[in-house]
């Protein structure tokens, strides 16, 4: 196609579709309650979340928790790159927290449509500096937990 001609809407929609970047393991990213969820199944287990604390069985959830990786020493661990020449401090998220009101323990969850190797490594470094226990959630986890 020259500049002299125009493109139709299809062919303008197709062109914008090929340009888009595919989300990462091709999770599609959803709102809930005006909040964005990575992916379709952590939306769908978040508004299970939100439902259990209407019902009062849980309280105080909350998402997004970050954790800071550190060395024995106290000291951050720090991943460098072209961009970060310093490093920057490395840290594992976790998706949800909350308190169990039948326990009274807090707890924590990751929901995991695949579950990778650097997941499971940070997350065992969390669990270690941190003395918690990270629940595995999800459409890869049915049957284990952490």
């Amino acid at each position: 196609m020259n500049l002299q001609q125009r493109m139709t809407p299809t062919e303008f929609r197709a062109a914008q579709k090929t340009l888009r970047r595919r989300a990462k393991y091709r999770a599609k990213p959803v709102l809930v309650e005006s909040e964005r969820l990575a992916s379709k199944g952590e939306g769908a287990y978040y508004r299970e979340l939100l439902w259990r604390v209407e019902a009062g069985e849980i309280r105080e959830l909350s998402r997004q928790i970050r954790f800071e990786l550190k060395m024995d020493g106290g000291s951050p661990v720090l991943l460098r790159s072209k961009r970060y020449p310093n490093g920057r401090k490395a840290v594992h998220v976790v998706d949800f927290s909350f308190i169990d009101n039948r326990t009274n323990q807090q707890v924590y969850q990751e929901f995991k449509g695949l579950d990778v190797p650097l997941g499971k490594l940070k997350r065992a470094m969390v669990e270690a500096q941190y003395g918690i226990t990270i629940e595995v959630v999800g459409r890869q986890a049915r049957g284990r937990k952490g």
